[in-house]
């Protein structure tokens, strides 16, 4: 299996900064220092930057202003899903909506002790999602 070779960007004392955030006021004011540090990461990150914006201009045919418009909320939405998934693993479930389509199938495929496939069209949170999973109480293969 192929392994990660990229950089991540991010520290280990960017992350317990968040997850104090997160811990200590809420998700909202982690929000809130996303958008300083996902600013931060548009203005600096400039390889990834150049090619989100060839995407938006190149593929998409967006204008250069659509398309740095788009690429700096590009980076706030990947930074909200890191808080997402921290958040969710570190406060109750009671704290967050949540729509689940097709549960029942898969709870009739948890009963009878029968195997599935999960497919997605990559909208939502995966990790989130596979932490709803547990609630089956069956054995998970990723």
């Amino acid at each position: 299996m192929a392994q990660w070779q990229g950089k991540s960007r991010g520290n280990l004392l960017g992350y317990r900064i968040f997850v104090a955030f997160i811990r200590w006021w809420g998700v909202g004011a982690a929000y809130q220092l996303l958008k300083v540090v996902s600013y931060y990461f548009f203005l600096f990150a400039a390889t990834p930057k150049k090619h989100i914006m060839q995407f938006y201009i190149g593929s998409m045919g967006f204008t250069r202003y659509q398309a740095r418009k788009l690429t700096r909320q590009n980076f706030y939405l990947i930074g909200q899903s890191l808080i997402d998934r921290v958040a969710f693993s570190y406060q109750s479930r009671d704290k967050f909506t949540y729509h689940l389509n097709g549960n029942q199938y898969l709870q009739q495929i948890a009963d009878e002790n029968k195997g599935g496939i999960l497919i997605s069209g990559h909208l939502g949170n995966w990790e989130i999602a596979g932490n709803l999973l547990k609630d089956f109480n069956k054995r998970l293969m990723s």
